[in-house]
């Protein structure tokens, strides 16, 4: 696997974590918030 192949892997995996970490952080916030 080339060098760039990769670099663009970790930039796709970094993208998907910072989309996908903030949503359940949202539904448990949002709630409590709502609630509260």
């Amino acid at each position: 696997m080339r060098p760039g192949r990769l670099v663009l892997v970790l930039v796709l995996v970094l993208v998907l974590v910072l989309v996908l970490v903030p949503v359940p952080v949202l539904l448990v916030l949002v709630p409590a918030g709502g609630v509260g």
